[in-house]
């Protein structure tokens, strides 16, 4: 992020844009709960064993990281 100085010296205040509504926030909850749902362990471990398990949880765990870095 760069500091730009307006005409009278003051630093220019930069904003972030609110561009997810209620309704994008609930899509996301609702991939989250799917994503849970059929990649989790249980499923992955009954139908593919342990490796499918891990690379599940692998994943899911990448998902949750990649929400947090978006709400952060």
């Amino acid at each position: 992020m760069v500091d730009t100085k307006t005409a009278s010296g003051q630093p220019e205040r930069l904003q972030l844009l609110r561009v997810l509504g209620p309704a994008h926030i609930w899509a996301l909850g609702v991939g989250i709960v799917l994503v849970g749902e059929y990649m989790g362990w249980n499923f992955a471990i009954g139908k593919g064993g342990m490796i499918a398990g891990l690379i599940a949880c692998w994943v899911a765990g990448l998902l949750y990281t990649c929400v947090a870095m978006i709400d952060s």
